[in-house]
């Protein structure tokens, strides 16, 4: 609200917005406290006083949670029949504990010219001055808090836990990184302010890490960075194999270099980080960055060879090479740029990350491209010379021999041109034919390198119950030779940045490295094997995931898992009714695992309805009766006790023992305005029934998810096999409807996105090459590259068994435009030597004789 009440003084043109200081991929590492003696109220103490100031100090991190443990907490557990004794209720004992404990300031006295700070000290130091607290006074008789209530030193009540191995409970901590830091930067210096905290704690306590996002980060970036190395090793093996000339191949691959380098230059310019997007961006885009270069070399060393006028220099020669590449050059770099912005322009979480990949291959390009008009011209005016007599306008030898076998198929080609066609045509349908079945889905999943198992119990369950079971299926896990430690999250923390219920728990499984596996060779046969052997476990849903992964698919549709199939409407038992009837559905389509349905119902409620006549009657509030019920049954925290920089909360609270029995809450003492005491029961009905476990909303209506994960088949094909079922076999009331979430909706939002943005930079690539042809021929020639290089991509996506995804759509969008760029080189060279008055056929034979060094060095 106070936003909205400044946005209109804010200068014209400047924006503001409301949201998280992180993510929910925040969660960059967490660890636990383990200690062989202390207690869990011990080292939750150390985690809450000791570990979290010193990392919050830590730059980029948004808070550090605590999870799991006891807080501690003075506690003040009242005796009903005390509190009849001596006339007192819940809410006045309340008031007595927290008038009697404060501290109070009265300005300053001076004396003797100096001044003095007046302070008025009356904190409650320890359990025995809490004892010791009056809290009224009986026929002048003062009644101790020590004469009404114990009061001892205990746990919060809590909703979570931590549990490790299956041998009991521990204390963790979750350092949440600042949206837009640096991961890496922020898990270094969280790694060096442990190492430092930990002279802090005690001998016998162990700070255990077992969640690092910076591992996967260094393997991601240690995968690209080495398939970068091997990318520029493949350019130059290429370069040398098919330039035959040293000198020719040092030039071309000296402008990998310092293209690489330009682009990190102008990356940390525009706010680019270095990460596994943009560096994948740089691993696709170093195979295109010499291109401009081998066409410059290839024209300088052709006219070199030539014969030429005595008086022109090498310099002159260079430059009129440079000229005569300028254009075809110049255009071929836009037209790949403009085939990427179909990728910059993708939205939500596929923009996020990929538009980074086509922002760095575009700036890669441009650099690129710079270097080739200005630094190589000159450098190839110092280095290259023409061959000898021996060597003149012949190719090197291994182009030799690919010369040699391509011109005999040029020249049947030409002279065959109706059986060419029909041919491209024939490899062009089965391509259009086989492109359905290739199958979709929103990106290939990535190793994590350990698994996230969700087991879900009853809604109803307890907590002492849930981390029972938990427990259990930990030590079953651990019975798997490929896993190292098992680490559980139950529940909720205090601050929970990803709230669950009790019944919910995220358990992490770290992996031994893969060459000691012998259960599986490969994840998904690992989750299999996890997956029979916990199916045995009683009452407990199983889900299966990666961290990374579950919180990417949590941000996309709110739910944990691959698909999501929300069901709107305005009833929770009808909701709950159709959730399981789209779940029997979706049961009996292949590929289905992992299926559960949101929980609605089956909660434990004790419902105390309160009675407004009788209240109104006996001018009772319903405030008091609220203050009752939260205190006497929830516990209540009336005061806070300082020790030191530390802060313990002192509540109070009814006995379990007594609380647990409705009839003792129906005698309940309540107070009127008269100083008369009535009973809970007088105006209140006190009930155990069952009602809704959550209630969830969606856009204003209410809504029950049923989720699943597929396995064995892609998910864009699932989703038509099961939308098509449920449209046949569901029937729903008036009102209620249903949509699909998850990965299969950013998919489809993705390819939405594509299939307008493609077509649209298809248009800027005819507009720029008929700028540059000023003719619609060359240029319709030129386009038809794309639907045969078309082939080829579905032709290796089927026999990979890969499915077509955001990435591989990436990767045929990179294919149009090394087609679209080897199209425009050829085309132009046969349009120069036509201008020079060579027949077409010979122009067409000539030309590309001379240019298929430099197509097959771009293309490979």
């Amino acid at each position: 609200e106070r936003m909205l009440g400044a946005r209109d003084e804010l200068p014209e043109g400047v924006e503001s917005s409301l949201g998280p200081i992180s993510t929910g991929l925040g969660e960059v590492f967490q660890y636990t406290l383990e200690s062989p003696s202390r207690s869990l109220m011990e080292l939750r103490t150390l985690q809450d006083w000791v570990l979290r100031p010193i990392l919050r100090t830590v730059p980029g991190t948004a808070g550090v949670d605590s999870f799991g443990g006891e807080v501690r907490q003075y506690q003040i557990v009242a005796d009903p029949a005390a509190l009849r004794r001596f006339g007192l209720a819940v809410s006045e004992l309340a008031q007595a504990v927290a008038d009697n404990n404060g501290v109070a300031g009265g300005a300053y006295i001076e004396r003797a010219g100096e001044q003095f700070v007046v302070r008025g000290d009356g904190w409650v130091k320890d359990v025995d001055d809490l004892r010791e607290t009056v809290v009224a006074y009986l026929s002048g008789v003062p009644v101790r808090l020590r004469d009404v209530a114990s009061v001892e030193l205990g746990p919060e009540i809590r909703q979570g836990a931590i549990t490790r191995n299956g041998e009991g409970e521990t204390v963790a901590g979750i350092v949440l990184m600042l949206r837009g830091a640096s991961g890496k930067d922020v898990v270094a210096e969280v790694k060096e302010k442990l190492a430092v905290a930990a002279r802090s704690l005690p001998d016998d306590v162990k700070v255990v890490p077992f969640y690092d996002r910076t591992e996967l980060v260094e393997t991601a970036l240690g995968t690209v960075k080495g398939a970068l190395l091997q990318g520029a090793l493949l350019v130059l093996l290429v370069l040398v194999f098919f330039m035959g000339s040293p000198r020719s191949a040092l030039l071309v691959a000296l402008q990998l270099p310092l293209a690489a380098l330009a682009t990190f230059m102008v990356m940390q310019l525009v706010g680019l980080s270095s990460n596994l997007m943009t560096l994948s961006g740089l691993a696709i885009a170093i195979g295109m960055l010499g291109d401009g270069t081998i066409v410059l070399v290839e024209n300088t060393v052709r006219l070199l060879n030539r014969p030429r006028d005595p008086s022109e220099t090498r310099c002159s020669l260079v430059r009129r090479a440079s000229e005569e590449v300028l254009r075809p050059v110049v255009f071929g770099v836009a037209v790949i740029i403009v085939v990427f912005l179909p990728i910059a322009s993708l939205q939500g979480i596929e923009g996020r990350m990929f538009a980074p990949l086509a922002y760095t291959i575009s700036i890669a390009l441009g650099t690129s491209l710079i270097l080739t008009l200005t630094v190589m011209p000159v450098l190839a005016s110092l280095t290259l010379k023409a061959a000898s007599s021996r060597r003149r306008f012949h190719f090197s030898h291994p182009a030799d021999l690919v010369r040699r076998i391509y011109r005999p198929q040029l020249d049947w080609a030409l002279d065959h041109p109706k059986a060419v066609v029909a041919g491209a045509v024939l490899l062009l349908l089965v391509a259009l034919v086989i492109a359905p079945t290739l199958g979709t889905e929103f990106l290939p999943s990535m190793d994590e390198g350990s698994i996230v198992v969700q087991p879900f119990q009853l809604p109803s369950v307890s907590l002492s119950q849930a981390l029972d079971t938990v427990q259990r299926i930990e030590s079953a896990i651990r019975e798997v030779p490929e896993v190292r430690h098992v680490v559980s999250r139950t529940g909720r923390s205090d601050i929970s940045s990803d709230p669950m219920g009790v019944g919910e728990s995220d358990i992490y499984v770290l992996l031994a490295p893969r060459s000691e596996w012998t259960t599986a060779r490969t994840k998904e046969g690992l989750v299999a094997a996890l997956r029979e052997k916990l199916s045995t476990v009683p009452g407990v849903e199983f889900g299966y995931t990666q961290p990374i992964q579950m919180r990417v698919d949590e941000l996309i549709s709110g739910v944990k898992s691959q698909i999501a199939v929300k069901v709107f409407g305005d009833d929770l038992q009808e909701l709950a009714a159709l959730g399981n009837q789209v779940a029997r559905i979706l049961e009996e389509v292949k590929g289905t695992v992992d299926l559960k349905v949101e929980a609605v119902k089956g909660l434990g409620y004790l419902q105390i309805k309160m009675h407004r006549q009788r209240l109104s009657r006996l001018g009772i509030s319903v405030a008091q009766v609220k203050s009752l019920i939260e205190t006497a049954m929830g516990g209540q925290v009336v005061t806070t006790v300082p020790e030191g920089d530390r802060r313990t909360g002192v509540s109070l609270r009814l006995p379990s023992a007594f609380t647990s029995r409705v009839e003792n809450l129906r005698n309940l003492p309540l107070s009127t305005p008269a100083g008369e005491q009535v009973l809970l029961s007088e105006v209140a009905s006190i009930d155990l029934t069952t009602g809704p476990a959550q209630i969830s909303r969606e856009e204003g209506k209410r809504r029950v998810v049923v989720e699943l994960n597929v396995v064995g088949r892609d998910i864009g094909g699932f989703v038509a096999e099961a939308q098509k079922r449920l449209e046949e076999e569901l029937a729903l009331p008036t009102g209620y409807f249903t949509t699909w979430g998850g990965q299969f909706e950013q998919q489809q939002r993705a390819m939405a996105r594509l299939k307008v943005m493609v077509p649209l930079a298809l248009v800027l690539i005819f507009i720029l090459l008929f700028l540059n042809f000023r003719s619609v021929r060359p240029v319709l020639l030129i386009l038809v590259n794309i639907p045969l290089a078309l082939v080829g991509g579905v032709f290796a996506l089927k026999i990979s068994g890969l499915y077509l995804s955001v990435s591989a759509s990436v990767g045929f969008i990179a294919l149009f435009g090394i087609a679209i760029l080897n199209g425009l080189v050829m085309i132009e060279f046969f349009r120069n030597l036509e201008a020079e008055g060579t027949p077409r056929r010979r122009a067409i034979l000539e030309g590309a004789e001379l240019r298929l060094r430099p197509v097959l060095m771009t293309a490979l």
